[in-house]
């Protein structure tokens, strides 16, 4: 995502967004401010010499995690973002940046829910799945006599 003007005027700025599962094997033993900084560095080594000299602006990359947190560059972001919205629309600072986090914490839900479920689809009404919630991965039910039935319509 590219943006002319949000950290100067008339300057070319580039924003790479990476999602990580901070409960996943490999972070079990670090510190949560190494994994966000780890993530950024890696980022800026991938792709901010290109942006600088062959684009002439700016990268940001912008770190969240799973389970709701975000990197330094990140909320150093939302906050400029926050105070330039606030000064256009004429609102309060605290509220706007309300309304960011809110808005962004539903899309990383909507991100992960779709990515533990799959996408869509087309939906097709004539078409009826049923299975057994016991049949489930999700360990929740552990008798596997249960008639209870979920119906999903596509």
């Amino acid at each position: 995502v590219s943006a002319i003007g949000f950290w100067r005027p008339q300057e070319k700025m580039f924003v790479d967004v990476r999602v990580f599962d901070p409960n996943c094997q490999t972070y079990k033993e670090r510190d949560p401010n190494t994994i966000y900084s780890h993530h950024e560095v890696q980022k800026k080594n991938e792709y901010n010499d290109r942006v600088l000299n062959v684009e002439h602006g700016t990268l940001t990359p912008l770190v969240f995690s799973t389970t709701g947190g975000w990197g330094k560059e990140a909320t150093r972001f939302h906050k400029h973002l926050a105070r330039l919205i606030a000064e256009k629309r004429n609102e309060e600072y605290h509220t706007v940046m309300s309304f960011i986090r809110k808005r962004l914490r539903f899309t990383l839900l909507r991100t992960v829910l779709e990515s533990l479920r799959g996408s869509r689809g087309i939906r097709r009404a004539f078409i009826k799945r049923a299975w057994k919630i016991s049949d489930t991965d999700i360990n929740m039910i552990d008798n596997k006599d249960s008639d209870i039935m979920v119906y999903n319509d596509f």
